[in-house]
């Protein structure tokens, strides 16, 4: 089992850019979430535990006519999803912001 570098920095670099968003509006605009989207701490602890299952069967699978470990695939998936969110979220915040501080 093996998670290829690349994978790992992208998937720590989207943690932490949602990170830092999270600790953004709960500065800006006295919001703390713990959750996006549907995706709460409890919601990901099921999925990493769903995930270490299929990881003892299936360290390896093939999509596309290519073979790709299965840690590779969730980290890709992971970070795709962590950076939507943060996108997400920073668009409505800015939105929220820009709404309460407007020029007449």
């Amino acid at each position: 089992m093996i998670l290829h570098w690349e994978i790992s920095a992208a998937l720590l670099t989207a943690f932490l850019a949602l990170s830092i968003q999270s600790y953004l509006s709960a500065y800006t605009l006295a919001d703390f979430q713990l959750a996006h989207v549907y995706f709460g701490p409890t919601e990901i602890r099921i999925l990493m535990m769903a995930g270490n299952v299929a990881l003892m069967f299936f360290p390896r699978f093939e999509l596309f006519g290519r073979e790709f470990f299965l840690l590779d695939v969730g980290g890709a998936i992971a970070t795709a999803a962590m950076f939507g969110m943060a996108i997400a979220a920073s668009s409505k915040h800015t939105r929220r912001l820009y709404n309460e501080e407007r020029l007449p």
